[in-house]
Order: structure tokens, then sequence, then C-alpha cells
């Protein structure tokens, strides 16, 4: 494109300059015929003057002739003179016509002063007409001499010799006599001679008609080529304008593509060494997620390793526990106590779940405004999109009205839509949020009738062993006797315990769930698996209760493991909403503060136009202009009140983050309280453990540097991202240009239009990927968001292996207990 318009700017120079060439030449031809037509004028004066003085003298003739009384011969001769003098008038009336004709042809347009730009024809023309005029001019002057020769043979010789002079004038000099080849007639007719004359008048007065005809012509011809001579100089000027503005559009051109080459040569420079760090910290990771793979194979081995020991730990517990129950009930012990413990303990977690589910429900009510707000947002920017429509169309009738140039109002409408769109496009985001948190909401509340449902089981299957408890203590009492019987599923029930201790903590609600479902489904054959052993110990022993008792408690261990996990991640679930709240309340500060310019600069641009239809004259172009600026005015309240709500929005959202901090500082206070209730049974776990505390520091070692690569990582993504913003938005800014200058230059051919349309469509799928990258980058940064939020939660937070001499004590004991 730029070496077609190169190439059209050169010939458009060439034909400039031919022109100016022509121009030159015609002025100077010009100036030597005005020289010429002056000399003509000159001696048309003396001809004139000499042709005075002659008539005067043959007027005095006739008057001398008069007074002498000449006969017939003489009034002949009289005749004759009279029409030589009539003749002589004829031939200076033609010449006074034509010095006329040619102070008319070259007073006018083709002066000095007018335009100069013709074809080599048209001065050949001129020096033609020229020519038959001194031609023309030459043989009246010829003619008015003959005749003054004659009449001056007519003073000396009388009237016999002035007849034959003027005979022999006739037919010699008269230029009537010599086209026509006709002999005077004979001097007795003078019907004949009047006929003659007459005949010769006709044939002057016809010879008049066509030369004036002719003049006409040539008139005309004259008129036509100083029309194509004004046409001519007008292009010329247009194609100068044109050439300026291409000169002017090709330098700014090349400046731009100057810088544009700079800046992608620095961008390909930082592309390569952020290409580079990215492959160095992407074989971080890699080497990182072996390591983990591997501690993670040894942490399952270790695990295994872990259940076995528990295994063994509470076959052996629950032969002591069986035998201290023995004990226990042959001193009228009762355990009535730890069954209200753990009825305590189940009212209060149930309290704590229907705190949830009112919160969860207050949460409903609020995104269920949310939601209400946001179709009132849609209507309002529907509304305001046809108004932006409306406001174009009329800008673009005042322009076509006008023959303007399209003006910075027009570009800042265009971004003002841009804007709009890009405020759907998060308005879009917001509602696919808020979709996600009803989701959430809703398998958050399934989840909660499950665990109610789970609860209520648990505190049937309470009552249940209480009362064979109690029917199991009136048996004893009654029996008595067998207290060394063996339980015989003793040693066949898994320990649940340590398989939950086993659970990742970085799972979502519903995956706690399931982990919780399986703690009751174990806790319900555990129960069951107790009543038989019941039913049995009537008729056996009296050592079971123990056992039902122990059983209990593990179940309920479970149970509160289950519940503290559902809680951490309910709280994580928190934590990340919070999360994208706040990202959501800083983007929407970000875009009140950047309608607010963009609020002050319509305001200014407002004040612009109004200095403007000050300085216009015109009547239709103000009311126009008052129009539009009326339909700015009414934009710039429909933004503040958009800007209004936005500021109401923001608010909401602040209200609702310190609400959810108040709930995750309650849920965090209740996970404190489990995690104390909990620490003991941990602890005992964690003491069994030599090997656990290497491993977690090494795990809290590879964590730490993948957390390090992967900030590393998005960094440079971060970069990447705003390096690409950059030069989609100079592409951008360089079509902009273009546009702008072709506009200005104004579409006067087809490949004008076809480049037009060309720099529209890349416009466009610029604009398509500056969208895109953002899109992407929002989806980049939320899913780093929840990644590094479940790899803090993947482990749980387990207290450091500690050894007390009480527990040493409490090994040695139940060694000694084994071997006896």
């Amino acid at each position: 494109m730029e070496r077609r318009s190169a190439k059209e700017a050169k010939g458009q120079q060439g034909a400039h300059d031919s022109l100016l060439t022509d121009n030159d030449r015609l002025n100077r031809e010009v100036c030597l015929l005005r020289e010429a037509s002056k000399e003509l004028e000159l001696r048309i004066e003396t001809q004139k003057q000499t042709l005075a003085a002659r008539d005067e003298s043959i007027k005095k003739l006739l008057e001398m002739l008069q007074q002498k009384g000449i006969g017939k011969e003489e009034e002949r001769a009289m005749m004759q003179q009279m029409q030589a003098v009539f003749q002589k008038q004829e031939a200076l009336e033609v010449a006074e016509r034509l010095r006329r004709e040619h102070d008319h042809s070259f007073g006018g347009p083709w002066g000095l002063n007018g335009p100069a730009a013709g074809d080599a024809g048209t001065s050949a023309t001129l020096t033609a007409l020229l020519e038959t005029k001194d031609a023309r001019i030459l043989s009246l002057e010829r003619e008015v001499a003959l005749l003054e020769g004659e009449v001056a043979m007519a003073r000396e010789s009388g009237g016999a010799g002035l007849g034959g002079v003027l005979v022999g004038g006739g037919l010699s000099g008269s230029r009537w006599g010599s086209r026509a080849s006709l002999v005077t007639p004979p001097p007795t007719d003078d019907s004949r001679l009047l006929q003659v004359l007459q005949e010769r008048e006709r044939k002057a007065k016809s010879q008049l008609e066509e030369s004036r005809l002719e003049i006409q012509k040539r008139d005309q011809e004259i008129l036509a080529l100083s029309a194509k001579m004004k046409t001519l100089e007008e292009q010329h000027s247009d194609y100068q304008r044109h050439i300026t503005v291409l000169k002017e559009s090709l330098c700014a051109k090349e400046e731009h593509y100057n810088m544009l080459q700079a800046d992608v040569e620095e961008m390909r420079q930082r592309l390569e060494e952020k290409n580079k760090t990215i492959e160095k910290k992407t074989q971080q990771a890699l080497q990182t997620t072996q390591e983990r793979n591997k501690l993670n194979s040894e942490l399952t081995e270790l695990r295994d390793h872990m259940d076995i020991k528990d295994r063994k730990i509470n076959v052996l517990q629950r032969k002591l526990d069986l035998h201290e129950a023995n004990q226990k009930l042959q001193n009228g012990a009762r355990p009535g106590n730890d069954s209200q413990a753990i009825k305590r303990q189940l009212e209060e977690q149930m309290k704590m779940v229907e705190q949830k589910v009112h919160t969860l429900e207050q949460r409903n009510k609020q995104l269920d405004e949310k939601e209400k707000t946001l179709v009132d947002l849609d209507a309002r920017l529907n509304k305001k999109r046809e108004q932006l429509n409306n406001m174009e169309q009329q800008l673009a009738k005042a322009q076509t009205a006008d023959g303007a140039t399209p003006s910075e109002a027009t570009k800042q409408l265009s971004e003002m839509r841009r804007a709009l769109g890009d405020k759907e496009k998060e308005i879009e985001a917001l509602q696919k949020a808020r979709e996600h948190a009803e989701s959430e909401v809703k398998n958050a509340q399934s989840e909660t009738e499950r665990l109610l449902q789970l609860m209520q089981m648990a505190q049937e299957e309470q009552f249940a062993k209480d009362k064979t408890i109690k029917e199991l203590q009136d048996a004893l009492r009654g029996g008595g006797g067998g207290a060394g019987m063996k339980k015989p599923g003793a040693g066949s029930t898994p320990s649940t315990p340590a398989k939950m201790d086993g659970i990742p903590a970085g799972l979502s609600t519903a995956s706690a769930g399931q982990m919780a479902a399986q703690a009751a489904e174990k806790a319900t054959a555990a129960s069951e698996a107790a009543k038989a052993t019941l039913e049995q110990a009537k008729n056996v022993a009296q050592a079971s209760d123990g056992s039902s008792g122990i059983e209990n408690h593990e179940i309920d261990l479970l149970e509160m493991e289950g519940r503290q996990r559902e809680y951490r991640l309910h709280v994580e679930q928190i934590e990340v909403d919070i999360k994208l709240k706040d990202s959501l309340i800083n983007n929407l500060s970000d875009e009140n503060k950047r309608q607010r310019e963009r609020m002050e600069e319509l305001e200014e641009e407002v004040h612009a136009l109004e200095e403007e239809l000050k300085k216009n004259e015109k009547i239709e172009e103000l009311e126009q202009l008052v129009v539009v600026v009326k339909q700015k005015n009414e934009r710039i309240e429909e933004l503040e009140e958009a800007l209004r709500q936005s500021v109401r929005i923001a608010t909401d959202m602040e209200m609702e983050q310190h609400e959810d901090e108040k709930r995750k500082k309650e849920i965090n206070e209740k996970l404190a309280k489990l995690e104390a209730r909990l620490a003991s049974a941990q602890n005992a776990h964690n003491l069994r453990c030599t090997s656990c505390q290497t491993v977690r520091q090494r795990l809290t070692q590879v964590e730490t540097c993948y957390n390090q690569v992967a900030s590393e990582r998005q960094h440079h993504l971060q970069e990447l991202f705003d390096m690409k913003h950059e030069a989609l938005t100079a592409a951008l800014s360089e079509k902009d240009a273009h546009l702008a200058l072709l506009e200005v230059g104004g579409v006067r051919s087809s490949r004008a239009a076809q480049e037009v349309e060309s720099l529209k469509k890349e416009k466009s799928k610029l604009v398509d990927a500056v969208k895109r990258l953002g899109e992407e980058r929002v989806r980049l940064t939320q899913e780093y968001a929840v990644s590094n939020l479940k790899l803090d939660v993947e482990l749980p937070d387990t207290p450091p292996p500690h050894q007390d001499p009480q527990d040493d004590t409490d090994e040695d004991s139940t060694n000694s207990r084994t071997h006896l």
C-alpha cells in the first residue's frame, strides 16, 4: 500500500511539473500576443485619424461640385465617389469590430491575470485567429489606400478623369470587384449601377455575417478552453493538497514504523529472556513434583505401617479395656458420664450445623438481591446502547450534511462503547460467579441435610447403646462371673481412626461429606458388631460392656475428625470467596476511577463544543450541535447514575466481606475448639510415629520450593500478558492513525475504500484478540488462586510429636501387660 501511494505521488508530481511548464509557456505567448494587440490598436487609431481627415476633404469636394453644377457625367462621378466613401466607412466599421473582438478575446480569461494552464492546441488556434485578423486588417488598409488614391485623382482630373479613375479603382482596388469579377456598368444606365451597388452591399453583408458566425464559434471555443483551464487548475490544487497530506502521513508512518520496530526488538529480547526463565522454572517445577510424588509414596508406605501398628495396638487396648471394664463393673462404676459428655458434644455440633444453615440462607438472599441488581444493570446498559446508537447516527448525519471529517467525539463514543462491552463481560463473569456460588450453596445445603440425618442416626444409635448398656449392667449385677471371656470379633474389626488420619485435608466439601459418610457407616457396622457381642456377652461374660464403650468412643472420635475436616473445608471455601470478592471490588473501584476520568474528559469536550458553537455562524450547524450537546449531557447523567450504582455495589460487597470475615472468625474459633478436643487423639498417633517428623520437614521444604516456583511462574506469565497487551494496543493505535489519515484525505477511489474496509477488519480482529487475552488472564489468575488454596490445604497442620515421661511409663506398662 505504501509503495502504491508513493508511485501515485510521483506520477502526480510529474503531471504537476508538466502543467507548470505549459503554464509558463502560455504566459509567455500571451504576453507576446498582448504586445502585438497593442501595436495593432495604435495602427488602427492612426488609420482612423487619416480616414477622418479624408472624409472631411471628400465633403469639401462634394460641396464644391454642387456649387459648380456639373452635368450627368459629374453626377455619375459623384455617385462613384459616394460609393467609394461608403465602402471606406464599411471597411472602418469592420476594422473597429475586429479590434473589439480582439480586445474582448485578449482582455478576458486569456490575459495575464487569468488562468495560465492550457494545451498546445489552444495556442495554435489563437495564433491562427490572430493571423486571419491581421490579414483582414491589411486587406482593409489596402482598400482604404486605393480609395484615397482614387479621391486624389478625382480632385486633380475633374469629372471625366475622376470617373475613369474611379472605374479603374473599382476594378483594381475594390475587394468586392476582385471577388465577384464584376465590370462597372456603362455611364448611361443608372438603374444597373444601383443594382450592382445593392448586390455588392448584399455580398458584403453576407460576408460580414459569416465572419460574425466564425467569430462567435471562436468565442465559444475560447470559453470552453477557459472552463477546461479552470477545472485543470482546481484539480491541480486538489492534487497538491493530497500530495501534502500523503507526505505528512508517510512521515508519520515512517516515524511510527521505526518506533514499532524498536519496540518489537525490545519485546523479542524480553520474550526470549522470559522464555528461558520459564523453561528453567518448569524444569524446577518438574523436579519438585517428582520429589513430591516420591514423598507421597513414602508417606503412603508409612501410613500402611502405621495402620498395621494401630491395629495391633487396638487389639491390645481392647484387651486391656476389657480387663479394666470388668474391674469397674466389679467396683460398681457406671459409664453414664461418658455418654452424657458425648451427647453434649453432639448437641453443640447440631447447633453449629444449624447456624451454618442459617448463614447459607442469608447468603442465598444476598445472591438473589445481587441478581436483581444485575438485571437492572442489564436493562440500563441496553438503554444506554440504544442512546449511543442514536447519537452516532445523528453525528453521522450531521457530518454527511456538513461534509466534515469525523471529530474526536466519535472516537470517544467508540471508546465508550468499548468500555460498555468490557462492563458487559464483567457482568457476565459476575453472573457466572453467582451461578457457581449458587451451585456451591445448593451442594452445601444438601451436605448439611445429609449431615443432619447422620447426626440423628448417631443420636438414635447412642440412645440404643445406652439402653443396651443399662440392660447389660442389670444382667451383670444379676448374673456375675465369666469375666475372663474374650469377645469373638475383637481382632477382626479394623481400626478406623488410623484410616481417618490418612484422609487428605485438601478435599472439597463433597469429598469431606463422603468421608464422613464412610466414617458413619463404619460406626454403624461397629455398633452392630457391638450389639452382637453384647447379646453373646449376656450368656457368657460381663466384660462386653467395656468393649462397647470403647467402640462408642472410637466412633465419636471418627465423627469429630470428619466434622473438623468439613469445617476446615468450609472455611477454605469462604476464604476463596472472600479473595474473589476482594478482586471484584478492586476491579469495580478501578472501573469507577476510569469512568470518572472519562466523565471529566466528556465534560471538557462539551465545553469545547460550546465554544465552537459560539464561533460558528450557521444556524443549522448550531442546532445540530446543541442537540449533540444535550445528548452528551444525558449520557453524562446516565454515566453518573451508573457510577452511583457501581459505588453502591462496591459498598454492598464490602459489607458482605465484613460479614464473611466475621463468619470466618466464628468458624476459626469453632475449629480451635475442635482441634483442642482432637489434640489428645492425634497426639497418641503422633507419639507412635518416629519417622513422620523428618518426612514432614522434607514436605514443607518441597512445598515452599514449589510455591516459590509457582509465584515466579505467575509473575512471568503476567509480564508476558502485559507485553502482548502493549503490542496489541500499539497495533490498534497504528490502525486508528491510518484510518484517520485516510478519512481526512477523503475516500475518492475504490482502492481507498478497500483499504479502509481492510483496516477496519484488522482493527476488529485486534480488539477481539485483546478481549481474549484479558479473559485468559482472568481465567489463569482464578485457576492459580484455586491451586494455591488447594496446595495450602492439602496436608493438615498436625502438631509435632513430643514424648512425655508419663507416656513412656504408659508404654512400659502396656508392654508389661501384653507380656503377662
